[in-house]
This record gives structure tokens, sequence and C-alpha cells, in this order.
């Protein structure tokens, strides 16, 4: 548990600093502010479980006097204005009784408690049980929040050309926690106001996508998840700019390198045999509404049908709308050999990206409550030598509609 200690007087600072740290129990970690201005400082870079606050305190110590004015001003700042982040308890503790009157101001309701410093030391005993009773209450907290959605959508891309045809479809702002988030307020198909975020993670690639993925649902807990972009295709099976639903994805290159030799045990060659295990999406809502707007080819409006037709590098694009399988990679794929492995790892694989699979496996095996998700993205190139970004900026913004799609005209946010 993350604490506060905010004092002026160095003796009590360091008792209650060593109460802390004998109660095992509650594994406090404790950080020290001696005035007003280091509380800020402190409060402006971290989030605490707890902050234990002398309710008479000067800004500057050594330069001014203490007071419960200056205390007031702290607090105000921290629970009106949100200047500061605001603490998970808060406990008073004071020597002199006319600073308690603070409790009986409108400030008074975000104090768990106040102690009064005693002389004969009863303090001590009381401040350790309301430290317990602070701890149980943030484990009790933690434990409901990961059983409890948050936002109700997530938008991720891999890389920002991805992330740029958001910024057209939709209002952002950013999040006080985490500015690199941005938050955004969408109408869902019944007109109800919803929350959503998006991220652009910056990079390619199966770990970052899975570890950025993984921090983003622990902490914002979305109902659905959606990765849009852009991703190679199998020749023989897509066109460029075709939109595919992944139905599942498997990792082409994990798997074990096996050495071939001959009776007198020289090498003769090396093969990768891959052994995929395809991570599919959960439930059937997600993937009934993939299906219905394949069916549809997209339901793509006239004005979003001149877009495309603006960005893209011919006038002949007619997008294709399909559900299929994928092959997920940490490697850039751009040989026919690995087009040829992958297609012998399953018939049905029909697009090939680097960040699929990390992104469901994330949404599948995460410690709070999990979300629906799917990815949505369009085929850019043949992963083969000819790649080339022609066809990105019209694949980021089709697969970026689409994900618009689903959340303001298919999901049902109340099932």
């Amino acid at each position: 548990m993350e604490v506060l200690v905010v004092h002026d007087r160095k003796t009590m600072r360091d008792e209650i600093v060593k109460i802390l740290n004998e109660e095992k129990d509650t594994g406090c970690n404790v950080s020290q502010a001696a005035d007003i201005r280091e509380a800020r400082i402190a409060l402006k870079s971290k989030t605490f479980d707890l902050m234990i606050l002398d309710l008479t305190m000067p800004n500057n110590s050594g330069s001014d006097q203490p007071g419960y004015t200056q205390v007031a001003y702290l607090l105000r700042e921290i629970y009106d204005h949100e200047d500061l982040n605001a603490p998970g308890d808060l406990i008073g503790i004071s020597k002199e009784a006319n600073s308690l009157g603070l409790l009986s101001s409108d400030l008074g309701p975000h104090f768990m408690v106040a102690v009064t410093e005693d002389d004969n030391g009863a303090w001590r005993e009381y401040l350790i049980d309301r430290v317990r009773y602070a701890f149980r209450s943030a484990v009790s907290k933690q434990r409901s929040l990961a059983h409890h959605y948050d936002v109700d959508a997530m938008i991720v891309t891999a890389v920002d050309e991805e992330f740029q045809p958001y910024n057209n479809l939709l209002e952002f702002y950013k999040d006080r926690n985490f500015p690199d988030v941005s938050r955004f307020i969408f109408n869902d198909k019944s007109g109800n106001p919803r929350s959503g975020i998006a991220f652009s993670i910056g990079a390619s690639g199966q770990a970052t996508s899975a570890s950025r993925t993984q921090s983003l649902i622990s902490w914002f807990r979305p109902r659905i998840a959606i990765m849009s972009g852009y991703c190679g295709g199998v020749a023989s099976k897509v066109n460029l700019g075709d939109l595919c639903f992944f139905d599942s994805a498997a990792p082409w290159d994990y798997g074990k390198w096996e050495e071939i030799r001959d009776k007198e045990g020289r090498l003769v060659s090396e093969r990768f045999s891959s052994r995929p295990n395809a991570l599919g999406l959960s439930g059937k809502t997600v993937r009934n509404i993939a299906r219905e707007l394949v069916s549809k080819n997209g339901d793509f409006t006239q004005d979003e049908m001149r877009k495309i037709h603006e960005l893209a590098p011919t006038e002949s694009l007619f997008p294709k709308v399909q559900l299929t399988h994928a092959a997920s990679g940490s490697a850039v794929v751009a040989n026919d050999r690995i087009i040829e492995l992958i297609q012998n790892l399953n018939g049905a694989i029909k697009a090939v990206d680097m960040e699929s699979y990390g992104f469901y496996d994330a949404c599948l095996n995460t410690f709070v409550r999990k979300p629906q998700f799917i990815c949505v993205k369009s085929v850019s190139d043949y992963c083969n030598g000819e790649k080339g970004d022609d066809y990105h900026s019209v694949c980021s913004y089709m697969s970026a509609v689409m994900a618009c799609r689903i959340l303001m005209k298919h999901i049902d946010f109340l099932e």
C-alpha cells in the first residue's frame, strides 16, 4: 500500500513512519513530505492509497508558520480543482484541538477519521487500526473494480498511421492520468452516450501489442476492445484493400527448429516446425456482428466510398469484407516461402499481421473482467518483395470506419 505521510515535525513524522513500517501485513511503502510544497510535488507525481496529513502545516518548512488554512488550500487543490492526484483514503492528525474544526467544514467528508496526538500515546494504536482498515478497504475496492467495467470501448492501433483516421471520426480529449491515452464520447445504436479510450502503441510486434493491451485493459476495463489497421494478405485469397475481421489469430513463428542429419550424423539441413496455438473470438456477439457486416459488405455509405476512392491508389478499388483466420508473427513477412509455410498451417488463413495474436492473448488472459474483442484490418500488401505503403492510408481509414460502425451501430452495451 502506497502511503504519504505529511507532517512538519520530524520526530512525529519519523514516529508515524516507524509505526507503518512495523505493520508488515499492510506492506506499506511510505513517502514523506515536511511541508505543503513537498506534499504537492508528491501528489503530482504519484497516486497514494492513503495520506496521513497533519492538520496544521507550513507552506515552506522553516520560512512560515504552520496553520490549518494552508492545509485547507491543499485539500481544495486535490478535491475541488483536481490539480493533484487524490489519495484513496485520508487520515487527519493533529495535536491542536482548534485545527480539528477543519473536519466540520465542507472538506470534512474527505477524511476517513482524525487522530488526536494525546500525551499518553493512545493515538498510536488508533492510527494503526485505521491504517489496517484503509488497507482492507483498498483491497476490497481493487477486487470490486476488477469485476466491473469502466469504459465502454477501447480502440488500439499498432502505429500512428493506423490511428490517424480516428482524429476525423471521433472527438478526442486527453486522459488526465495518461496523456498518451485519448478519451472520447460516442452514442450507441440506441442513442445513449458511451465512453471510450483510444491508444496508438507506436510500434509493431507481438510483445508490445500484448503488454500495452494488457495494461490498458487492467486500468480502463473496457466492455469491448477493437484493434484496427492494415495487414498483409495471401494473394490467391484476397485482393488489396479487402477488409478482414479476424475470426482467429495463430502465431505462425511459434515452434521449434529441427536438424536433419545423415546416417553419419552430418548436418544436412534445418527446418522450422511450427506449432501454432490459434486464439479465436470469445462469445458469439461480436462474431455475429462481423458476420452481419460481411453480409452487407461493410455497409459503407456513399460518403465513405467517396473517401475510400479518394485515398486509394487506384480508382478501381471496391473492397470485399471477409471474416477470416489470420496468421500473426513478430517478424515482417516479405517472402513467398514464408507465405507457403503459413498456408500449410491452416488453409483458411487469408490475412497476416504482427499484432493480433498478442492483442487476442491480452484480451483473453486478463486478471480483470474480460472484454469482448475483435481485430479488423485491411489488406495493404501480399507479404512479398513488392511490399509498399500505397494502400496504408486507405486501409487505415476503412478499418477505422468499421471499428466505429461496430461501436455506434451494432454492439449492444446492455448485454
